[in-house]
């Protein structure tokens, strides 16, 4: 349970979606010093728990240079500047400074705003898009109302008894019993969660990640 209500995973294929609930913007008057923060001219502004700015071009969403001091100071929880992708359905960024996120490297409740605009603008329910901070990460994502749908790969951390879960693994593949691609990286020396979440990052960033659980292996019922 969260503050959202119920979030599933379910598997689609080589990838792990994430159901949401959708947070469609509405216009809204821009609030004072957000321009001048963002460094950008003016455009229309909308509204759900983040306010939202929509430029032209993939090139000016990736050009932004937020002076975030003064961003940290405009009334308002988030900001996502979002543009057409050229290779994708649309990018985006998002800066919370306020929050002591200047910029989250990407972020899946942002696209729950997104995905719906998206989803109207372009008339299509089924989207692709790309965050492109510094970090970057590609999403699937679908509109289902009420709900968006948020997809990406998943990264099995393994250290000790890895010989036995790579050998259960390489079982479990020829026999047809793996739902979906499972990638897997050595942490070497068993150095802690952070550290084992810092083993992933280059796999994670390969496949494009959005959104990243950590999950302890003795998680109990963890299936």
């Amino acid at each position: 349970a969260s503050k959202s209500g119920p979030l599933s995973v379910e598997r689609e294929g080589a990838l792990l979606a994430l159901d949401f609930p959708a947070r469609p913007a509405v216009p809204c008057e821009a609030p004072a010093g957000l321009f001048a923060a963002l460094g950008c001219s003016p455009r229309p502004v909308s509204q759900a728990r983040d306010h939202m700015v929509v430029v032209d071009r993939a090139a000016e969403v990736r050009a932004l240079e937020p002076d975030f001091a003064a961003l940290a100071k405009v009334e308002m929880f988030g900001l996502i500047a979002t543009a057409p992708g050229d290779d994708v359905d649309f990018v985006s960024r998002f800066f919370t400074p306020a929050a002591g996120i200047p910029e989250d490297p990407v972020t899946g409740s942002a696209h729950c705003t997104l995905v719906p605009y998206w989803a109207a603008r372009l008339a299509k329910k089924a989207l692709t898009a790309r965050q492109v901070s510094r970090r970057g990460g590609d999403l699937v994502c679908e509109d289902l109302g009420a709900r968006v749908r948020i997809a990406g790969r998943a990264v099995l951390v393994l250290h000790h008894g890895k010989e036995q879960v790579e050998t259960a693994l390489d079982v479990w593949r020829k026999a047809g019993l793996l739902p979906c691609p499972v990638d897997t990286v050595d942490q070497g020396e068993p150095l802690g969660t952070g550290h084992a979440a810092q083993a992933a990052a280059a796999a994670l960033d390969a496949c494009g990640a959005a959104r990243v659980v950590v999950l302890c292996g003795d998680v109990p019922l963890l299936t």
